[in-house]
């Protein structure tokens, strides 16, 4: 018969054995040992479980590293631009400075030659885009502006290795260097002068800097019916980065340059990213904006439109020959992307608000609006009941006309914003630092078409004159509306809320 000892492993479990070779008497004390230490050791680890569940010191050992002293350090763009080169340029953003010099009288076959430098000083790389804009004649005559733009062509010449450039005409042409941009109606129009990337690359520890002499030509087929004209031309330099910081080389982080309506439609529609040079007018209903995705800066410039109203198929709509209702149309439509320093003016010939400046008539991805200044008939409206898991963010924007959105995004947030009008959500809403003017206030914040279960939430904002430092009104889904905060009570006790 095989003896155990007194403790044998069998498999997984601790089997106890006796020796059967002891007296009666030893084996029961040595099985009553045997037990009592099981006892007490099953005893000891559930002492240290439960003080790994109070936090007491018993515990892995550990390490660890910390690495201190990290910065980011946010980088500057900043671009000059100079007539002339080295200690003998001026800067042309003074008061008072000009590029060309106005005592010229021209004639047809004259040619004015113009160096100018663009400087990078700051420490990002940038792309930029040189146009003439606000062409406009200050004197009356038999011509209109773009037929005497059309006489004078626009030549430059890049100083890449610092050569001199030609001063004679007869040596301007593709040849030897210069290449033409095209007329100065062209240019009105949108045809950029210049568009280049400037990197923040030091020479010698001086700032890069792009040097181009620019030639106007006046033709020699310019008739006598064009004397006695002037012509007023501001020249505008357009710095600006590449999309996520991206590499200059990238075609997926570039910037399109644009400058005329047909150019902002087509880029809007394949959603590029784009940034605007000028001031675009949209005249009629076909010529409204679209985008699709992408990014739309407008560099502090306006997107006006003066076409009147639709219908519902959002042609223009014609009184008597048009069926279905008359309503306004949208002058920059989106389904989502990013859109900043921009004005969006919606009106008629007599001033109406005949515009919905920004409008959504479906989300496919998330849209932010930053520094922009929204005015129409709506300052900003979404018409569609697809619900989607999109978020809508305005950051530092003034709604200067009615506001009101359908329940299709997952919330619609608004961060330091001004409104001058009904603000009407049907959806999840948080309100952050903004303020109401008392136009606004006094028609009131319409929570009557909010959806059941959704809410809109106001943290530190200024609405009839009070600071609500946290504010949240609910839509049950019994259909009531509860609102806590004590702040947003008035002086009467009354909600200043527009329930229906």
């Amino acid at each position: 018969m095989r003896k155990y000892g007194k403790f044998e492993k069998k498999g997984k479990v601790a089997t106890l054995r006796a020796s059967t070779s002891q007296p009666e008497a030893f084996r029961k004390k040595e099985l009553k040992n045997a037990l009592l230490q099981t006892y007490f050791t099953s005893l000891v680890s559930l002492v240290l479980c439960v003080s790994l569940f109070f936090g007491t010191s018993y515990a892995w050992f550990t390490s660890e590293v910390t690495n201190a002293t990290n910065e980011i350090h946010v980088g500057n763009l900043s671009v000059g631009l100079y007539k002339g080169i080295g200690t003998d340029r001026v800067d042309l953003a003074a008061p008072g400075t000009e590029l060309f010099d106005d005592e010229i009288a021209w004639n047809p076959g004259y040619t004015m030659l113009e160096t100018i430098q663009i400087e990078n000083k700051g420490n990002l790389d940038f792309k930029y885009v040189l146009s003439f804009i606000e062409g406009k004649l200050t004197t009356k005559g038999t011509r209109s502006m773009e037929v005497i733009a059309s006489y004078f062509d626009i030549w430059t010449y890049n100083h890449k290795n610092g050569e001199p450039a030609p001063t004679s005409y007869k040596d301007i042409n593709e040849k030897n260097g210069w290449v033409k941009v095209g007329t100065l109606k062209d240019v009105l129009a949108g045809t950029a002068v210049l568009t280049k990337d400037l990197t923040a690359q030091k020479t010698d520890g001086a700032n890069a800097v792009d040097t181009y002499t620019i030639a106007v030509h006046m033709s020699e087929g310019a008739g006598p019916d064009l004397m006695n004209q002037t012509m007023k031309l501001d020249v505008k330099l357009i710095a600006y980065q590449k999309i996520d910081g991206g590499d200059l080389n990238s075609s997926e982080t570039d910037v399109t340059p644009v400058s005329s309506v047909e150019a902002l439609r087509s880029a809007t529609a394949a959603g590029k990213n784009i940034v605007l040079s000028r001031q675009i007018d949209v005249k009629t209903a076909e010529e409204r904006i679209f985008m699709n995705g992408g990014v739309l800066d407008g560099a502090g410039n306006k997107i006006t439109y003066t076409g009147g109203r639709v219908d519902a198929a959002g042609k223009p709509y014609v009184e008597g020959t048009s069926t279905g209702d008359k309503l306004s149309a949208g002058v920059v439509t989106t389904n989502g992307g990013v859109i900043s320093n921009l004005v969006i003016e919606g009106k008629d010939n007599e001033g109406k608000n005949d515009g919905r400046a920004l409008y959504v008539t479906g989300l496919t991805s998330d849209l932010t609006v930053s520094k922009c200044t929204l005015s129409g008939s709506y300052s900003f409206n979404i018409n569609s009941k697809e619900k989607t898991d999109h978020v809508v963010r305005f950051t530092s924007c003034f709604l200067n006309n009615w506001t009101s959105y359908d329940n299709v995004a997952a919330r619609v947030e608004f961060t330091d914003c001004e409104f001058a009008d009904v603000l009407r959500p049907y959806g999840d809403t948080v309100l952050t630092n903004c303020n109401f003017t008392d136009k606004a206030a006094e028609k009131g914040l319409d929570v009557s078409k909010l959806a059941n279960g959704e809410r809109i939430t106001m943290l530190n904002c200024i609405y009839k004159g009070q600071k609500i430092e946290k504010a949240v009104v609910i839509r049950g889904e019994d259909g009531g509306i509860t609102i806590t905060g004590t702040t947003l009570l008035d002086t009467n006790g009354d909600y200043p809320l527009r329930l229906k």
